[in-house]
Parts: structure tokens; sequence; C-alpha cells
């Protein structure tokens, strides 16, 4: 027996008397002509056509919905798409479910993959924005800084190989230390302390690495705080 019960595999039988023979949409009629059936009267196409709206309604409210995609301006999104068009914009749905209700019960909207502020300090919205490959392969960072009506995009590296342990986060201005459990040489751009002037910008993977990056003369520079 099925979800619903069945009597010869096709068929409800616990649901069939409460269905309306002649609302049956394509029930076969019995001429012995085969492929022969019956169009719904008319006065029911009303009703099938609402409830079809209602769901396709439903399906693109949800999408609009997403909390990653409701902080992406529109502008920033067709630009981001065509700076990395082997790549999409973030959904909630990209990161790990135990992450996003995690991030939710700490008073977050469940999107671990943007985040928004003023990483320059010209008073204008900035945005960092996770994106996932189109192939499953490494994502990529980007930071958007306003420009007016377009954006200066930059992109920076996280260490992270997957998109479901991936986070982007800001941190107020401040001093940011390396973490004493690294021991190797310092990298190009890297540094072991950074003093930022302005909000930073935190990538990483959840539960394990925090880097900060701040913007200073133009360049971006980081520090591993965390490994």
């Amino acid at each position: 027996m099925g979800r619903f019960g069945t009597c010869d595999g096709v068929s409800c039988c616990r649901c069939r008397h409460l269905v309306p023979r002649r609302f049956k949409v394509l029930r076969r009629i019995r001429t012995g002509v085969t492929g022969a059936f019956r169009v719904p009267n008319m006065r029911y196409w009303p009703f099938v056509l609402a409830g079809w709206a209602l769901l396709t309604n439903g399906a693109v409210s949800e999408s609009k919905a997403d909390a990653c995609r409701g902080h992406i301006p529109p502008t920033l999104g067709e630009s981001l798409r065509r700076r990395f068009p082997e790549h999409h914009l973030p959904s909630t749905s990209d990161s790990l479910a135990e992450d996003v209700q995690f991030d939710k019960t700490r008073g977050g909207d469940g999107c671990l993959l943007v985040e928004v502020a003023d990483f320059d300090g010209d008073g204008r919205q900035d945005l960092v924005v996770g994106l996932p490959s189109d192939k499953g392969g490494v994502p990529v960072v980007a930071v958007a800084l306003a420009r007016g009506r377009d954006w200066s995009i930059s992109a920076i590296q996280s260490w992270v190989d997957v998109t479901e342990r991936l986070y982007v986060r800001s941190a107020p201005a401040g001093t940011h230390s390396r973490t004493s459990a690294l021991d190797r040489r310092l990298q190009p751009d890297e540094r072991k302390s950074l003093k930022c002037d302005n909000a930073a910008v935190i990538v990483g993977a959840t539960e394990s690495t925090t880097i900060a990056y701040c913007y200073l003369n133009h360049r971006w520079l980081y520090v591993w705080v965390s490994d």
C-alpha cells in the first residue's frame, strides 16, 4: 500500500469517492475508442487556474524572500554574473542547514554568504559576497565597493574549498592580530597585525578558520586570526 493507499497500483481507493466524477481532468470515456478523453467542465477552469496561480506565485515569493538574495542590489548582481560567469549568486541553501539555524539562533537571518558594511570609509554600504561554483568547484569571495551607481569588485582569498563551509562577515574598526598557532613565513599582503580604520571583511570556514581583511591604501591586506 502506498502513501495514500492503492487498489490497483494507480488509483487512490481511499480518496476516489471524494473527487467528483466530472472533475477528473482526463477521465477516459468508456466508448471502446482508445485514446478518447473527456474535456473537464468549463465552469471548473477558473478554480484550476486560480490554484495554479497560487502555486506559481508562492514559488516566486519564496525565491524573492531568500535572505542572501535580498541583500544583493540588482546592479551588483548583474556585475557579479558578468565578472564571474562560472559562479552564481548565493542563497541560504548553499550553506549547511545547521550553520544557517545556528546563525538564526544568534539573531541573524541565516545568510552566511553576504555581508553589508562600509569597508572603505566613504559612508556608503559595500558588500562581501561568497559565490558558489556552478560546477561544484572552489567558491569565490568578492568584495564590492560602492562607487556611485557602479561597483569596484575585487576577489579575495578565503582558503575554503567548499561553499557549504564558507562564511563571510564584517567586524568593527579595530586591531586584528595573527594567531600564535601559525609559525610559517608571512605571505605577500599578509601581516602579523593590522589596524583597520573601517569595518573589516571576515572570511573563513565555519568552526575552523577566521581571516580578517582591511582595505588600506587601496589594497586588501589580511591577518590569519584563527586557524
